[in-house]
Formats: structure tokens, C-alpha cells, sequence
């Protein structure tokens, strides 16, 4: 896309011309400087002052002809700017200045026009920080779009942030997509599914016998008909069951379908 502006013509047009005048000076000073140091061969011919002015006249004229030069460029890379050339191949999506209209400088928070390349796609995936350190590049993820249902497709993460979204607390991790066939279009939300191994010192306990109250997460464990709140941290959920973090120990009891109402009990003998 080429854009008009006269200004910049104008300026680059007078530009040329100061520059090829100057440099037009420059060859004729110089020539004068050459011709009177080859008459100054002859004893008394020419004053030494008359060489000296010549010479700093030619000097000052090469120094000019440099100064127009360089400004004449800067107008030619100004006119270059207004050739814009898509960095990729892809699809105009908006178009927000039509030819012929005029742009002003209240348009310029403005983009002109959208491109968008269709045939290959990047997904972008924001893991939550307790699983960041879980997630590695060029693991496989699977995800689906609602623009295809059923249909699962998969990709291999590539790039990595390396830093946790203060906002989010997630970190972006990015998958290349080949959408040669176009079955995919910019813009789609995708669920996606990640296949993360287990934390070692976790335990795993259904999801329902997690209680979440305003002040923390809790389980209650069930021993000899004593309940108990156990505090905990959740971290990944697979097939109904969560990983719980606390003081929970192996084949302690916990009531499954917990909830807020069920109060902790002493055991009386």
C-alpha cells in the first residue's frame, strides 16, 4: 500500500535539487583550487592568500555539498516510509482508512489496516502459576474449539514467558498451529488440555471432600468418630479427585461429601 503526501514530494524534490547544486559548486571551487596550485608553479603567478581563500571556499562547498547530500536522503527514507509492505502474506480483516481519504493526526492511535495470517495460527495458553513449574516447552497440549465440536487437534508448546502475570498469576506459553486447510480462524477460544505429572508429596482425595470458606480450604478427616479440619492447598484435578497439600497423612479418612455445616467433635470414652 503506497500513501499520498504531497509535503514530503515536495521536500524530497527540492531536496535533490539543493543537493545537486551544491555538488555542482564543490566541482567548480575545486576546479578553481586546482588551476591556481598549478599556476602557483610559476614564482610571483599567484598570491599565497588568494590560494588559502580558494581553498577554504572549496572546503566550505564540500562541507555544503555533505550537509544537502545527507538531507536529501533523510527525504528519500521519508518517502519510503509512506510505501508500507506487509511483513507476511495474509488476509485484510479491517480496514479503517479507505483510498482517497484523508488522515489526519487525531487518526493515529488508529490502525489503518488489520492483517492476519490464516495459515499458520499461534495459541496462546495461560497455565496458573501452581502448574507453571509442571509445563515445559515442546510438551503436547490438546484443545478444542467450539467451531468444531468433537474434534480434538493438538500442539506442541514452543514458546515460553518465563513470568508470572502479577493480574492473572498465570504464565502465557505459546503453541504454532498449522491451519493449512483454514479449518481454524483467528480469534477462536480454545479448551485446552494439559497432561501434567503429579506432585510426589501431594495426596490426592475427591474433589467434593474439599470445603472452601472465606477464610481458607479445609478437609475433615474422620478417626475414630472424631472429625477434624485439616487446613490444605489444592493443586492439580483429574477424573473428580484434587491433590491436597496439608497435614494429611496416608490412609487417614476424610468425609466425602463435605461441606461447611459439619463441625469438628471431640471423641468422649
Amino acid at each position: 500500500m503506497t500513501l499520498e503526501a504531497p509535503e514530503p514530494e515536495q521536500a524530497a524534490v527540492e531536496a535533490k535539487e539543493k543537493y545537486g547544486k551544491s555538488q555542482a559548486d564543490f566541482a567548480i571551487e575545486k576546479e578553481h583550487y586546482q588551476r591556481l596550485l598549478e599556476a602557483a608553479r610559476t614564482p610571483g603567478a599567484i598570491s599565497p592568500l588568494d590560494i588559502s581563500t580558494v581553498k577554504a571556499n572549496m572546503e566550505a562547498d564540500s562541507v555544503l555539498c555533505n550537509a544537502t547530500k545527507a538531507n536529501w536522503q533523510m527525504q528519500e527514507i521519508m518517502m519510503s516510509c509512506l510505501r508500507i509492505t506487509a511483513p507476511f502474506s495474509g488476509v485484510t480483516t479491517t480496514r479503517n482508512v479507505n483510498p482517497g481519504a484523508l488522515v489526519s493526526a487525531a487518526d493515529k492511535d488508529k490502525p489503518m489496516l488489520e492483517l492476519k495470517q490464516n495459515d499458520l495460527l499461534r495459541l496462546q495458553i495461560d497455565i496458573p502459576e501452581t502448574m507453571s513449574s509442571m509445563v515445559n516447552d515442546k510438551d503436547t497440549v490438546l484443545f478444542y474449539v467450539d467451531a468444531l465440536p468433537g474434534k480434538m487437534m493438538k500442539a506442541m508448546l514452543c514458546r515460553n514467558s518465563d513470568n508470572i502475570n502479577n493480574n492473572y498469576r498465570s504464565q502465557r506459553m505459546e503453541a504454532d498451529i498449522n491451519n493449512s486447510e483454514e479449518l481454524l480462524a483467528p480469534g477462536m477460544y480454545a479448551d485446552v488440555t494439559l497432561r501434567l505429572k503429579g506432585n510426589a508429596s501431594a495426596m490426592y482425595v475427591p474433589k467434593s471432600s474439599v470445603v472452601i470458606s472465606a477464610e481458607s480450604k479445609y478437609v475433615l478427616s474422620d478417626h475414630n468418630n472424631t472429625i477434624r479440619k485439616i487446613q490444605v492447598t489444592t493443586g492439580n484435578e483429574s477424573d473428580g479427585k484434587i491433590e491436597v497439600f496439608g497435614d494429611l497423612q496416608p490412609g487417614k479418612q476424610v468425609i466425602v461429601n463435605a461441606n461447611d455445616e459439619i463441625k469438628e467433635t471431640e471423641n468422649h470414652m
